[in-house]
């Protein structure tokens, strides 16, 4: 039996060498130089890396590189070429990928003449990358009698930048997907991302929209790749006023206001005054230079706000300044162009106006004036007593309850009041109808005064009295003097 153990030691010693020296191990060598055994490597398109596989004893004329696709193992071996090096020596053979492919993605096995070591290499990255670019629909009219070609950007379909990604099988999955730039940071709210599509949409027109974006696609912790994509626009001008007044003396900028990308460049705006092309004679400054119809006089200077030379500044506004303005922009995806009627007035243009309207205000006022002199002429002239001038406090009515006579309301007559209305109509008071009334007349011109005995006068007592002063007023007094009238134990008399 001890025998027995003996033999079964000395055979493991034996075979262990064997191992050793026949079975391969791979290890990936990445681009820092560090080594590490894992059954799986991952790397983004165009990236560099190394397998070397170890065996001892083995000859280097001994080490084979084979490769097969994930989907099959047909096994065919690997050739060196301009990206794949393949260094042997004894006991080591390494393979070198020096720009790596989506076709070099796939099962990597070291052979031996006994043993063989494998490998997997997962290869990702970006496969297409583009963006579309919004087109302007050209427009030609004629501006004061200046032919100009404006561009009207077609946003019937929204710019669109997309990534399309690959990633290597055997289960490596990617972690997301992230789109980055200045108008998604600003206004997230205007973009659409479709991750399904790998694609974002730009759902309005702003300058900040416009631009450079990326693209960013992970599939392990620390690693990703990275690609640019632009939405370009053809120039579009911020439309402004067709014309604008402005006065002599005074300083004016009108600016050339561009949404574009690529963005307009130093000699990519250009200015015209009419139709003649503005020059700048001192690029440091940018002061316009004087041309056979036109001499700013050191007046005009071509400044930078947003883009090279996008502003036209006048320092002092003269008359010789009056004209059509015309801004064009062109770019390496297109041009266009806007114009400006810029009408300078004179500083006194504004007397005459204002003297027109104080003159009217005048005249106005002086009308107002003799209209109400001739109305209060007309007021104070003596006039006639009214009809139904009557007196409807509640002191009145008292009197009325009190001297039995009862007041006219607006609510209803009663059948006495009626009767008496009746008898104080002035188309019939005379001698044979009337019977209460005794006049007399007063110093004053002949007016006449009625008296009565026993109470006071009622509202409707008093209206009763002007009707009868009215009538008097237009007839002949005599016809009143015998007139008389009896209510119950109350009377009137003259």
């Amino acid at each position: 039996m001890p025998r027995a153990s003996s033999l079964l030691l000395a055979c493991f010693f034996l075979w262990a060498p064997v191992y050793d020296a026949y079975g391969p191990r791979i290890t990936v060598l990445d681009m820092d130089g560090n080594e590490k055994y894992v059954p799986d490597i991952a790397i983004p398109i165009a990236a560099s890396v190394s397998f070397i596989c170890r065996a001892h004893g083995v000859k280097k004329s001994d080490f084979f590189w084979k490769k097969a696709s994930f989907s099959s193992q047909n096994y065919s071996e690997v050739q060196q070429s301009k990206l794949v090096v393949i260094d042997r020596k004894d006991g080591e053979s390494k393979i070198t990928f020096t720009e790596t492919s989506f076709d070099k993605a796939g099962i990597y096995q070291c052979e031996t003449s006994i043993h063989s070591a494998r490998v997997n290499l997962h290869v990702y990255g970006i496969v297409d990358s583009g963006g579309t670019d919004i087109k302007s629909i050209p427009v030609t009219k004629d501006f004061y009698q200046i032919s100009i070609t404006h561009n009207v950007p077609d946003l019937s379909h929204h710019p669109t930048a997309f990534c399309k990604f690959q990633v290597g099988q055997n289960g490596v999955n990617y972690a997301t997907v992230r789109w980055y730039g200045e108008g998604l940071k600003h206004y997230r709210d205007m973009f659409r991302v479709t991750e399904s599509k790998n694609a974002v949409t730009a759902t309005s027109i702003h300058q900040e929209l416009f631009g450079p974006y990326e693209c960013s696609f992970n599939i392990l912790p620390g690693s990703s790749v990275k690609q640019k994509v632009y939405f370009r626009i053809t120039p579009v001008l911020v439309v402004r006023p067709t014309a604008e007044t402005v006065y002599e003396g005074d300083a004016y900028n009108l600016t050339c206001e561009i949404i574009a990308y690529p963005r307009a460049q130093a000699g990519d705006i250009t200015w015209r005054r009419n139709s003649q092309p503005l020059w700048v004679e001192d690029p440091s400054t940018g002061r316009l230079a004087a041309s056979p119809t036109y001499d700013p006089e050191g007046r005009v200077h071509l400044l930078s706000a947003q883009s090279h030379h996008d502003t036209l500044a006048f320092s002092v506004l003269a008359a010789a300044d009056r004209a059509v303005y015309v801004c064009s922009v062109r770019t390496s995806v297109g041009n266009n162009s806007y114009g400006v009627f810029v009408r300078v007035k004179s500083s006194k243009s504004t007397f005459w106006p204002l003297l027109g309207i104080g003159v009217e205000l005048l005249v106005l006022t002086a009308f107002i004036l003799v209209y109400e002199r001739n109305r209060r002429i007309k007021k104070s002239k003596t006039e006639p007593p009214s009809l139904n001038d009557g007196q409807t406090s509640s002191a009145s009515k008292s009197s009325s309850r009190e001297s039995g006579i009862i007041d006219v309301t607006e609510n209803g007559e009663s059948d006495q009041t009626k009767e008496r209305r009746a008898l104080l109509d002035p188309a019939k008071l005379n001698a044979s109808v009337a019977r209460c009334y005794a006049f007399k007349p007063t110093a004053k011109q002949g007016a006449l005064q009625l008296q009565w005995r026993g109470f006071s006068p009622s509202s409707f007592v008093v209206r009763a009295t002007k009707k009868i002063a009215m009538f008097r007023y237009f007839h002949d007094a005599d016809a009143f003097n015998s007139l008389a009238l009896h209510y119950g134990d109350k009377a009137c008399y003259a």
